[in-house]
């Protein structure tokens, strides 16, 4: 094991030294500190529902102690959360905060423990990665995976080998896969001889097992709880997912200084378990994407901040590899092997903090180009003479470089597309919840604004069939794109739509994405509960706006199948215009054929009064047709399969004369994401008459 640096030289020469390095060790850490509360504080949104959620479970925790044992809510989150969710939404913070603080410091301890010459870049290039600082004040549970993950090793680098197996059996209880670390650290603890430490590795999963059995009778609880055969909810992104994705968590800096690292680490005793722990996890997530999200990984990037701190303590090893050694030429190769990598493969942007998008981003092959120029002047001859100013540039570089990315391109959290349509909907409906009126919803974030906590009564708050039926006359009811699904909350919006004892009061849309519906349970006769005062928020209604005339016009589908819409004039003696829809975002939202198939039909289920066939293909199978019958229009959605995505979207819609202007409030959601233009006229002989093809019956 590497001497600890501070550990060398004359007594008083160390002792100076190190009290030197503890106050730079808290004055860097408290200045992380300020800068997560900061952003929590100018975040009105969170990273994602998940937060409030389980902030929610926290809050509930003493009247309802079998969240303790939930894998979604984890112990180890339910058991740091508890006393604090209790004072508010705010102390949550300011909890994970001081949990990412610290994880910081302890990065600072192994880099210093690994004989790191200069210890505190760990715990900067540890604290500013993108992704560690957006959750370093979640309620997610991977800031704690990080943070026990860190003080394992520490400890165990320190030779206190029980200790370091009491922190890692803690890990599964944050995040269920970080049990393959645990497999790493058993095969280190072995070649170190510590018997032990591989007795207490397992207690902690042991103990989880032990309790959800006995509390629930199920010998298998924990393998019944992993083991689920349930429907993806988000499709599987590729086993290159976590490849591509890998610079948006760590931030360009990070990333290729890790990466220098990680290949300097495999040389070196100590450092080879931190890279070989990081490679089996980063191995692991990939196959998750590309899989079926075994153990519950489901494919996000955010997974990978409970590896931040080793990637804090190997981009520190390939800081001074780079920018204060002077290595062989080889690593310049490698260098320039990663710039050429991020250029052409990772110069893309982020969509919703998942998926990588096709648009070209060139804030992060412009700072990684600007670290390997920085590395390759110090290796020009003559660049010795300004060894001590060169250090302090390239220092500063690095440290603008790593806030400067994170405040351009991340920034604090606003409010996404779901959070501001439940905001609105809480606005509406906050007088009257306030008042007593049941209010039922799936939507954590629409409780959060209301300032209520679903949990405590969740009978009475989720929108499911069987609390429908039972919601008195006057409950409001909320139903909207992502938890109302039937298969979040056994809801459909559709049936919604055909119930008497429910009236829509208000729709509120964003785009062509998320949307949401206010509905009030009334007699049969139409009458309920008291009036919801005038909105405070505008709905833009569901429809698109078409630029042609509303009457006289018919409108049909082609005999081919393939044209989209034939307009012509009743009286006139060939068609007068032709239109064809063009995607603009809806393509970019899926990228395959299936996912968005399944996402268009469902979108298309979810408005009142549109009854959607079973969808068929065209006889080239070249088109999936999605069949819809309005109260007055019917329409036919046409998706083009490619051969790994959608290609174009046709929506046909026919009808008497004068129905056009029907189609104002039957047109789907899915139909703000497209627009109308002009195309080439068609001849005369192939127009039809007939409409949209049979199999249109609710299935």
């Amino acid at each position: 094991m590497p001497p600890d640096v501070a550990s060398t030289g004359p007594p008083l020469a160390r002792s100076s030294r190190l009290l030197s390095e503890r106050r730079l060790e808290g004055l860097l850490c408290g200045a992380l500190f300020v800068l997560f509360v900061i952003v929590a504080r100018l975040s009105p949104g969170t990273f994602a529902d998940d937060d409030i959620g389980r902030f929610f479970s926290a809050q509930v925790l003493f009247q309802q102690p079998e969240k303790l044992l939930g894998l979604w809510t984890r112990p180890a989150a339910m058991l740091l959360y508890a006393l604090p969710s209790q004072l508010g939404y705010g102390t949550v913070e300011v909890t994970t905060a001081l949990v990412a603080t610290a994880t910081c410091w302890l990065a600072i301890g192994v880099a210093r423990r690994l004989g790191e010459p200069q210890p505190l870049w760990a715990g900067l290039l540890t604290g500013l990665q993108p992704f560690f600082v957006l959750l370093s004040f979640s309620v997610l549970t991977e800031p704690l995976a990080a943070l026990l993950l860190v003080a394992s090793l520490e400890r165990a680098l320190a030779g206190k080998w029980k200790q370091s197996a009491l922190w890692a059996a803690l890990l599964p209880l944050a995040r269920l896969e970080l049990l393959l670390v645990s497999v790493v650290w058993s095969v280190w603890y072995l070649r170190r001889r510590a018997w032990s430490a591989l007795l207490i590795l397992p207690l902690g999963i042991l103990l989880w097992h032990l309790a959800g059995w006995m509390t629930g009778g199920d010998p298998l609880y924990l393998a019944h709880q992993v083991f689920v055969d349930r429907e993806r909810v988000i499709a599987a992104p590729g086993f290159l997912h976590y490849a591509r994705g890998t610079i948006f968590v760590l931030g360009p800096v990070v990333f290729f200084f890790a990466a220098l690292g990680l290949v300097r680490a495999f040389a070196e005793s100590e450092v080879r378990w931190i890279a070989t722990a990081f490679v089996v996890m980063f191995v692991y997530y990939s196959w998750s994407a590309w899989q079926s999200g075994s153990l519950q990984s489901g494919g996000h990037l955010r997974h990978l901040v409970a590896l931040a701190p080793l990637a804090g303590v190997l981009a520190a090893r390939g800081q001074r590899v780079w920018l204060i050694e002077r290595p062989s030429w080889k690593w310049t190769v490698l260098a320039s092997a990663i710039v050429a990598v991020t250029g052409l493969f990772l110069a893309h942007g982020l969509r919703s903090r998942y998926l990588v998008a096709d648009d070209v981003e060139l804030w992060k092959p412009g700072i990684v180009g600007g670290l390997f120029l920085l590395g390759l002047a110090r290796r020009l001859p003559g660049s010795e003479r300004w060894g001590g100013p060169a250090q302090v540039g390239s220092n500063v570089f690095v440290v603008l470089a790593l806030l400067g990315y994170f405040f351009v391109k991340e920034g604090p959290l606003p409010l996404n597309i779901e959070e501001r349509i439940m905001h609105d909907v809480a606005l509406v409906c906050h007088d009257a919840a306030r008042n007593g009126r049941p209010v039922l919803c799936n939507h954590p974030s629409f409780f959060y604004f209301l300032g209520m906590n679903p949990y405590r009564d969740p009978d009475r708050h989720a929108l499911k069939s069987k609390s429908l039926a039972e919601a008195p006359l006057g409950s409001l009811l909320v139903w909207e794109g992502h938890y109302g699904p039937e298969r979040a909350g056994g809801v459909d919006l559709a049936a919604l739509g055909d119930d008497l004892d429910l009236r829509v009061v208000r729709r509120f849309l964003a785009g062509d994405g998320f949307f949401a519906v206010l509905l009030e349970k009334v007699s049969e006769d139409g009458t309920g509960g008291a009036e919801l005062a005038e909105g405070l928020y505008r709905n833009p209604g569901l429809s698109l706006r078409w630029d042609l005339p509303a009457s006289g016009w018919r409108f049909a589908l082609e005999p081919d199948g393939e044209r989209l819409l034939g307009g012509y004039r009743a009286d006139a003696a060939g068609p007068a215009l032709d239109l064809q829809l063009d995607v603009e975002r809806a393509l970019r939202e899926w990228n395959d054929s299936v996912s968005f198939g399944w996402q268009a039909t469902k979108r298309m289920r979810e408005v009142p009064g549109l009854q959607v066939g079973a969808a068929y293909q065209s006889e080239d199978q070249a088109w999936v047709w999605i069949p819809c019958r309005g109260e007055r229009v019917d329409l036919l959605l046409g998706i083009c399969v490619g051969p790994d995505r959608c290609t174009a979207v046709k929506l046909i819609g026919s009808g008497p004369p004068g129905a056009l202007a029907h189609l104002e409030e039957e047109i789907p959601p899915l139909a703000r994401g497209l627009h109308l233009e002009e195309a080439p006229l068609p001849d005369v002989e192939s127009i039809g008459s007939a409409g949209p093809r049979a199999g249109t019956e609710r299935p």
